[in-house]
């Protein structure tokens, strides 16, 4: 598990779905139920939680997981 700050707010999410093939496929899918799971996965069956604390908000909800993916990027160079 890891967190991030984003808006404001601290939010935890499995960072071993990041580098995960099977993830990053679901994430890009062009099938709406394959990104829910997607999300479900990244946030350990609290992505519901999650997008409530963000509003509600698909592209919330986008943005941080833009966010987590930008963050484990650099975690990665570094």
């Amino acid at each position: 598990m890891r967190s991030i700050e984003h808006e404001g707010q601290t939010f935890e999410y499995d960072e071993s779905c990041i580098f995960n093939y099977g993830w990053q496929k679901q994430v890009v899918s062009e099938d709406a139920s394959k990104n829910f799971r997607a999300a479900e996965r990244l946030f350990c069956g609290k992505d519901e939680e999650v997008a409530e604390r963000l509003g509600g908000s698909m592209d919330a909800m986008g943005e941080l997981i833009k966010a987590i993916m930008q963050d484990n990027g650099r975690a990665a160079k570094n």
